[in-house]
């Protein structure tokens, strides 16, 4: 793997100006290093097994048309789906669409991402929808063994979901809520369908509140004792009072008449 000469290519960086900026292709240093870092990705890829090194080259499709510097770039996806009725390929797009808190889609994290981040198509459910934007929890099949081997205070944030209450998903499910992130709605391949005032939606408020909400969490916690503290003071003010009340003999007080 060709070491990639950083100092050149930040030395390059600092003298851009942003006034006249110029295109890559008449940098020869720029030139040498994409074609270095481009063969190390091609022999990288080609290590990997047919499945993996198939999603990696669809995707990178999708990161040059929709990426950051893609040429698509804030535009809707296309998708091509099969008219039962006509037999034709009709086009429909996901980005132009509102999606409620709870829905449920089918989202392509991508093989872009770093280390133990989510990636790969996978389900998620809806919890913010912003311009071309959503929140989602991510959710993953529990087939999935790496899952049992996870630190503690993360297998605490795993939801299950099981396909016996909720049918329209594949498998019995994990939310996995430490796995929280945004994403753009061309990412999106499939509406599946929806948890909205369900169960499971109540169970990720309860987390979210309880892992995620830690200040408003702790600040609730001691008002809530500082209420319970309360009321076991004038409980007990009302025992004693119960107790000397008990003592008093019957029709020894009367109320005075004016």
């Amino acid at each position: 793997m060709a070491k990639i000469d950083t100092k050149s290519l930040f030395s390059i960086l600092n003298a851009v100006d942003e006034n006249n900026p110029k295109l890559a292709h008449t940098n020869l240093t720029i030139l040498n290093e994409l074609q270095n870092i481009l063969a190390d990705t091609g022999q990288a890829i080609q290590r990997l097994t047919e499945e993996e090194a198939i999603k990696t080259i669809l995707w990178q499709g999708v990161l040059n048309e929709f990426g950051i510097y893609g040429d698509k770039k804030g535009t809707n996806r296309v998708f091509y789906k099969k008219n039962k009725a006509t037999g034709k390929s009709d086009p429909t797009t996901f980005a132009s669409e509102s999606f409620s808190r709870g829905k449920v889609l089918s989202i392509d994290f991508g093989t872009s991402n770093l280390d133990y981040e989510f990636s790969l198509t996978h389900t998620g459910i809806v919890l913010a929808e912003y311009k071309n934007l959503l929140v989602v929890v991510p959710v993953t099949s529990q087939k999935d063994k790496t899952l049992t081997s996870l630190p503690k205070e993360i297998q605490d944030v795993l939801i299950p979901i099981t396909k016996k209450e909720y049918p329209f998903f594949e498998n019995d499910s994990f939310a996995l809520l430490h796995h929280i992130r945004s994403i753009s709605k061309n990412r999106i391949t499939k509406v599946i369908g929806s948890v909205a005032k369900t169960d499971i939606m109540d169970q990720i408020e309860e987390k979210l509140y309880e892992k995620h909400s830690v200040f408003i969490k702790s600040t609730n916690d001691k008002k809530i004792k500082s209420l319970e503290e309360q009321v076991g003071f004038y409980e007990e003010k009302l025992r004693k009072f119960s107790e000397i009340s008990a003592k008093i003999p019957k029709g020894k007080w009367k109320l005075k008449k004016n």
